[in-house]
This record gives structure tokens, sequence and C-alpha cells, in this order.
């Protein structure tokens, strides 16, 4: 269900399946976060409490259906299955993803997923 770099699926998967249902990979964010209004900085956010999503992601077949249901019924537009599941109140536990576990969203992404595939 869940696969991140440098682990097997079958013993991530097992391993957290015993205690927890739902889970999400996670990677610390290092950078510093603003937030900005009106282009101007309001605030510097506490990055201790964020973290970066990685896919894919592992829920149980009924409970991403009733959080995809849920979610096109309300029209609501999540950011991530985990985002949907958030969302009818169920817990979602973070687990400890891998930084090469990226998502390729930009051209800008494919030189460094080369980079690491070349590594």
């Amino acid at each position: 269900l869940i696969q991140l770099v440098g682990l097997e699926i079958d013993k991530l998967t097992q391993e957290y399946a015993e205690i927890c249902e739902e889970i999400e990979g996670y990677e610390l964010i290092l950078q510093t976060i603003k937030e900005v209004r009106d282009g101007r900085v309001t605030a510097t956010i506490d990055r201790a409490l964020l973290f970066r999503a990685q896919t894919p992601q592992g829920f149980r077949y009924e409970v991403l259906e009733k959080a995809m249901d849920a979610a096109r019924r309300d029209w609501f537009f999540g950011t991530d299955e985990a985002s949907l599941v958030e969302r009818i109140g169920l817990p979602v536990t973070a687990v400890p993803g891998d930084p090469r576990n990226i998502k390729i969203t930009t051209p800008v992404d494919i030189p460094f997923a080369e980079a690491l595939l070349d590594a």
C-alpha cells in the first residue's frame, strides 16, 4: 500500500499495520516558512509542526471510499487522499519517509529525479 524509497513495501506495510491503519509518509521541512499576505511577511511559521506529505499513501479501501464519497457529495477538493480521510474525522498516522521519495509535479523536478536515479 505504501512505498518509501529504501524500504520494502511489504515490510513497511506489515510493520505499520500493527499499530495503525491509515498511513502517510512524511518528510521534515528544513526551510524557513513564512506567511505572506498582500506581499508582506506577516509571520514565521514554526517548522517543528510542519511536514511534507509523501506519496503514495496507504488506506483501507472502505475508509478511502467513504472519504472520497463524502468529498464528491460536498464538492470538496482535497490536496491528497489523506486530506479527504482527515476531513471525515479519521486519524492518519504519519510515518517517517525518505527525502529521495520525490513526487514529479513540474518540469523542474525531472532533473532532480534523473540525478537520484543516476546516483
